[in-house]
This record gives structure tokens, C-alpha cells and sequence, in this order.
């Protein structure tokens, strides 16, 4: 099957504070290598259904078929992973080469701005420089699938543009991956995206 998800009658039920929450039923095709965009208002289903595909949620879910990459990843905004205070960028870079697909100088290359800070320690960046960072260790290691959470919140232009030049040409078109980006502001996003998924009141309501 050339599917990377490949998802039928899907629905996930429970019961919170102010009410039931639903979602489903859902039917989804997504093609391997492909760059997705899921939005919706808060609440609408996206952010849920990300994380079932991520093996995220595994409780209440009810299917009849759901086929789903081997090794993904759910990444949001809040957090840093495999961030050091002790470690400069450039020694982060190091150790992040030692289980990752890239070396060190092809990090370097994908991420030339880690040059200039490459000596600075993490409570010496940015909120957006250390998201980079982390960024960085995510991307370097081998999933089939990744879906990146409003990942360019509090990101300037010129990060946002890098980050989403290095999900598309490298992860999408080199590693052939699945990557879906959830996003609410995402005009400069779908351009880039081979398939756009909106959700509406925890189900699917257009696909283009």
C-alpha cells in the first residue's frame, strides 16, 4: 500500500467536565511522502486525531481499519527536546550526530545559523533560536512520520521560512517522510502542502 495512514470509520469518545467530547467518524487517506496541513478552530478534532495516528491516544478509540507509520513523532511548541544547559549549540550538534542520520557538518549545513551561535549556551538563545534546537534533534532522527504542532507560534519570519524550507525539501522530498503541520495561521503554510484537511466539530469537513 502506497498509504502512509490509511484510516475508516474511526471515532474517539469521552467524557470531560463541561461535556462529551467526539471525534469521528473519520475516513483518511494519506500518501507516503506527502506534506499535510490539518486546521480547524481549537477544538475542531486536528490536534486529537494527530495524536491517535501518533500512538499518542490509544484509549476509547474504536476503528475498523487504522494503519498507521511504524515510528512517528508528535511534536508541539512547549517542547524542548534533548535541550542542555551545560552544552553549547555546537556540542548539542555533536551529540545529536551520534544517533542521528546527519553528521555534524551536514547539521551545520541544514541549519547555517547554528554558526553564529554555535559557542552559546541555551539560556543564552532565543525562545525561537532554542525551538530551532529542538527542532533540530527531532527532525535528525529516523521517523517515517512526524506531525509538528503550531510549531511556528513566537518563531520570527526568517526562522519560520528556514524551518519550513527543511520540512519540505529535506524531510518531505529527500527522506520522503510523512509530515503533517497543524496550524490556525497557515496562509504562507499551504502552498507547500500536497493535501489540506479541515476539521469542524470533530469531524473532516473538507479535504483539498
Amino acid at each position: 500500500m502506497d498509504n502512509s495512514i490509511f484510516i475508516r470509520n474511526l471515532v474517539f469518545k469521552y467524557t470531560q467536565l463541561d461535556g462529551d467530547f467526539g471525534l469521528g467518524p473519520i475516513a483518511l487517506d494519506i500518501p507516503k511522502g506527502n506534506l499535510i496541513l490539518f486546521h480547524g478552530l481549537n477544538g475542531s478534532g486536528k490536534t486529537t486525531l494527530a495524536k491517535i495516528i501518533t500512538k499518542h491516544l490509544t484509549k476509547n478509540v474504536i476503528y475498523d481499519e487504522l494503519i498507521i507509520p511504524e515510528k512517528s513523532f508528535y511534536y508541539n511548541q512547549l517542547i524542548e527536546e534533548n535541550i542542555f544547559i551545560e552544552l553549547t549549540v555546537q556540542e548539542h550538534l555533536k551529540l545529536f550526530s551520534k544517533q542521528s542520520v546527519y553528521k555534524v557538518n551536514e547539521l551545520f549545513d541544514l541549519f547555517p545559523v547554528f554558526d553564529e551561535l554555535k559557542d552559546k549556551y541555551p539560556d543564552e538563545l532565543s525562545g525561537g533560536q532554542k525551538q530551532l534546537l529542538s527542532f533540530c534533534t527531532i527532525i535528525s532522527k529516523p521517523f517515517d512520520m512526524i506531525v509538528f504542532d503550531e510549531i511556528f507560534n513566537h518563531l520570527d519570519k526568517a526562522i519560520s521560512n528556514l524551518v519550513l524550507q527543511i520540512i519540505k525539501d529535506e524531510l518531505v522530498n529527500t527522506r520522503k517522510m510523512t509530515v503533517i503541520l497543524i496550524a490556525h495561521h497557515y496562509d504562507f503554510i499551504k502552498p507547500f502542502c500536497e493535501l489540506t484537511v479541515e476539521f469542524k466539530n470533530g469531524l473532516i469537513s473538507n479535504i483539498e
